[in-house]
């Protein structure tokens, strides 16, 4: 368990020393009556709290919306360095990690996360977004470690983004801090099909185009709509958002649902991608106020050009439909598996739940 570090780090100009919520200077040379919840008198540290407004820049507090695209910036980085994240929240002025990160310097490594967060966010958020450093607590034991996941996810109830590790939530793990059992991943019960008139909308995202495709759970055909061209990157992910939201309505109208493609290893175990693609399921749901369905997308891809060599298509056309095939390809396996008995399949409901 002490290779899992608690890292905490807050945002610019907060958390100063001697300030009126009565924190101590720096190596608690001065000595406070009161701490943040006892404030001490007005006039104890008045000196000293005039010496760091001067050195302080304006206090950065983050919005709603930009807790998400900073969360989510953390998570992508992180999962970019292979740095595997137990659980991370993003609040008004602070941030929680529990990282996977061994004998690593967790302080940077969370550092370098740190700073691919504010060139993300820098269009709204101009100028230095964090503090000067992180403060790191390892974790001592199974019972520490569960501590630690549950206070990162009360967060919640204060308005902040969290996201939380899906193996994590589960209940039935002797280890919480072992990796996902791919075959137990795999034999979750496909999704009974409820309501036989539900249309779906398929997602196979990706880093420059995002494939779509349209089906419903009558016909149970499933097929390609077109491809957005909007990288995932760009306003931190929020133009694809927007898009996809706007798919959403044009092609499903207030009741519909959608499926994204999760990229499983070829041995079922889920990698970074997978775990991308994850967090960015839960942002889908949030926005959309839809539940969204994981599938097995792996070989689709590859079905798609094997479905498009003896089209005639030019290479050119090729490439703009490749990703909508892509997703019809796995919206069909998701709608063959709708209304069979449990235990026969893959499908997972919902990464935001």
């Amino acid at each position: 368990m002490h290779d899992w570090a608690h890292v905490m780090s807050s945002t610019r100009g907060q958390w100063l020393p001697g300030d009126a919520r009565g924190f101590r200077s720096r190596d608690h040379r001065v000595h406070s009556s009161g701490h943040y919840r006892d404030r001490p008198p007005q006039h104890e540290h008045a000196g000293l709290r005039r010496h760091a407004s001067k050195l302080a820049s304006e206090p950065v507090e983050l919005d709603t919306e930009p807790r998400a695209v900073v969360g989510a910036a953390l998570l992508e980085k992180l999962e970019r360095m292979n740095v595997r994240c137990g659980a991370l929240c993003c609040a008004r002025t602070h941030v929680h990690a529990l990282l996977l990160t061994g004998d690593a310097d967790a302080v940077g490594v969370f550092g370098r996360a740190k700073q691919f967060a504010s060139h993300r966010i820098r269009e709204r958020v101009p100028g230095k977004l964090w503090g000067a450093s992180s403060h790191v607590v390892r974790i001592r034991d199974k019972a520490h470690f569960q501590q630690t996941v549950k206070y990162i996810e009360q967060h919640r109830g204060e308005g902040a983004w969290v996201w939380v590790d899906p193996s994590l939530r589960s209940k039935t793990r002797s280890d919480p801090a072992s990796p996902p059992d791919a075959e137990a991943e795999s034999a979750k019960p496909r999704i009974p099909c409820n309501n036989q008139g539900v249309r779906y909308l398929a997602i196979d995202l990706g880093d420059k185009r995002t494939g779509l495709a349209l089906g419903d759970a009558v016909m149970k055909i499933a097929s390609p709509v077109g491809v957005i061209e909007v990288p995932i990157e760009t306003r931190g992910g929020e133009a694809l958002l927007d898009a996809i939201a706007g798919a959403c309505d044009e092609q499903l109208g207030p009741a519909g649902e959608l499926v994204l493609g999760l990229p499983l290893n070829m041995d079922g175990s889920e990698g970074p991608r997978a775990r991308l693609v994850r967090a960015f399921g839960a942002r889908v749901s949030q926005r959309t106020h839809r539940a969204v369905h994981l599938q097995d997308e792996r070989r689709t891809s590859l079905r798609a050009d094997e479905r498009m060599a003896q089209s005639g298509l030019t290479h050119g056309q090729k490439k703009a439909r490749r990703d909508a095939i892509a997703a019809a390809g796995f919206l069909q396996d998701f709608l063959d598996g709708l209304g069979t008995p449990p235990g026969g399949g893959s499908n997972e409901e919902d990464p935001g739940s």
